[in-house]
């Protein structure tokens, strides 16, 4: 490698780690939520702690109390109250909910420009979510809940990326696409870290549970073995899925696993497919709900089908050139 450039990914790897590990103190990072991450990391920390840390913030109560009262945890009865919420959740299952929540903040308050929309970014998120639960579901594992999660926040290091530095960023997405590379080989080449291993390098300064780091930091690494596959893998064959369906917009020119592989390592069949992306465009509203104001799955399906012409009028493009 040129010593110029190995120098400048040499630089560029520790800015990143430096933006990652400051990232708590940045003013747009909404504070209580990033609290109740910290103290439900915190052993010495109780329930009355953390409910009266939540009942600070309307706006994290009232999306607590929802999810705690959604179809996807199926709890019985109405839940009230902020302490029984966050009794039945557990700390564990209520930080996820602030780091989402979190999250959410930070895709959707950005602006639709650029060479990957987070909007977009966020709509990819979701279905993946959805589709890593439906397919652990399907396949009689107890991984479901940590399967939506990780799905959920497996792109995360893309978000912390672009606020890094929004112009190398938006140029490493536009050469990926142009050159025809998967986004997190671009992104090895030029800044000596891809977004998977950034997201969990987040995840882990948070003190978040060990299986959700690896998930989130693996989850483009090799295929695991044979057999049922762990939360990496589950979300590989997730985030492969949505891409071949083109559930939102990731900044890959292609997906990691050809569909017939996605089938294979999550044990389905064309059908059970073909049930998984339907059960992710009818429960897209509901979970878009839980953590923003913005359902919207007529335009999941719509910008689906948009990019799926798009990507059509290029390959016609390219072969009368």
């Amino acid at each position: 490698m040129d010593p110029k450039v190995s120098g400048n990914v040499t630089r560029f790897q520790e800015e990143i780690r430096y933006y990652v590990h400051r990232l708590r103190q940045l003013e747009t990072i909404p504070a209580v939520a990033l609290r109740v991450i910290e103290l439900a990391g915190d052993n010495q920390s109780n329930r009355n702690d953390m409910t009266r840390l939540i009942q600070s913030d309307s706006s994290l109560a009232a999306r607590l109390l929802k999810v705690a009262n959604s179809a996807w945890l199926g709890f019985p009865g109405k839940i009230v109250s902020l302490d029984r919420a966050v009794t039945v959740l557990g700390f564990d299952m209520v930080r996820n909910i602030a780091l989402s929540i979190l999250i959410s903040h930070l895709y959707l308050k950005e602006s639709s420009s650029g060479a990957l929309p987070l909007g977009e970014l966020w709509h990819h998120s979701l279905a993946c979510a959805v589709a890593g639960e439906e397919m652990a579901r399907r396949r009689g594992s107890q991984q479901s809940g940590p399967a939506f999660v990780a799905g959920l926040l497996h792109d995360l290091g893309k978000v912390i990326l672009k606020g890094w530095n929004r112009e190398i960023y938006d140029r490493l997405v536009r050469t990926a696409q142009e050159r025809g590379i998967p986004l997190h080989q671009a992104e090895t080449q030029v800044l000596g870290i891809d977004h998977a291993a950034v997201g969990g390098m987040l995840l882990e300064d948070w003190g978040f549970p060990a299986d959700l780091v690896e998930a989130v930091g693996d989850h483009h690494g090799e295929d695991a073995e044979a057999g049922t596959p762990g939360l990496a893998a589950l979300v590989r064959c997730a985030n492969s899925f949505c891409q071949h369906k083109r559930f939102g917009y990731s900044g890959h020119s292609r997906p990691d696993l050809p569909f017939n592989r996605v089938l294979e390592k999550a044990s389905l069949t064309p059908g059970q497919a073909k049930d998984v992306a339907v059960e992710v465009i009818r429960r897209f509203d509901e979970v878009a709900a839980l953590f923003t104001n913005e359902p919207s799955t007529p335009e999941l399906y719509l910008a689906a089908v948009a990019r799926a012409n798009q990507e059509l009028a290029e390959m016609y493009q390219k072969l009368l050139e």
